[in-house]
């Protein structure tokens, strides 16, 4: 028997990656860091896709992003230029042959016309989506302040930094069939949506 706590904590990432679903699956709930830091070059803003040229990445624009000093609850997105098209063209690009793309492509359009001014907003509503197409039941909360030390869940902020930092060679990598698979090969912990389009509302099971 472990002394496994109820919630987990970590920052709102955009689109994460697998790896955050296979932490997230022990959990009945998450608390969402909304008041540390914005760091920049991290899974904040940015999110990896496996395609027909190898890893891309798609990355959100900010408008005080830049500032590392800023709180992550007044990070603004800058719209300046029409980045949901094209980061909603890539998927398209990428997906458009995967089997459940389809099953999701109308409701993706409706998310991406939105313009929230929040990054971490913006992340949340993502996450709500993939959560719940993936059937995860999980509780989502946002932090009230920024604690150093956590005494009711376990921490895992900072945990998932950026693709080049963690170990793809892990022997528990969550597999399943890539769109490109044959071209470029099997690409490890790319973004939950690479997962979710292949394998739709069983996606669950492979976490």
């Amino acid at each position: 028997m472990t002394n496994q706590k109820d919630f987990a904590i970590c920052e709102p990432m955009y689109l994460p990656p697998v790896s955050f679903l296979k932490m997230l699956k022990s959990y009945k709930g998450l608390h969402l860091e909304i008041h540390e830091h914005f760091k920049k070059s991290t899974y904040r803003n940015r999110c990896y896709l496996p395609s027909a040229n190898g890893i891309q990445l798609l990355s959100i624009p900010l408008l005080k992003g830049k500032n590392e000093k800023i709180p992550m609850n007044e990070v603004g997105i800058c719209y300046r230029q029409n980045w949901q098209r094209e980061h909603l063209k890539t998927l398209k690009v990428i997906y458009r042959k995967s089997p459940f793309f389809e099953f999701y492509e109308h409701e993706l359009e409706e998310i991406f016309q939105q313009q929230i001014p929040l990054l971490v907003d913006w992340n949340i509503v993502l996450l709500n989506f993939v959560l719940q197409k993936m059937n995860f039941k999980t509780e989502l909360k946002i932090t009230n302040d920024y604690q150093e030390k956590i005494s009711d869940a376990d921490d895992f902020r900072n945990q998932f930094s950026n693709l080049k930092n963690e170990n793809s060679n892990d022997e528990n990598t969550i597999k399943y069939h890539q769109v490109f698979e044959n071209k470029i090969g099997f690409q490890p912990n790319m973004s939950v949506v690479d997962l979710l389009f292949a394998e739709g509302n069983n996606a669950h099971s492979f976490i």
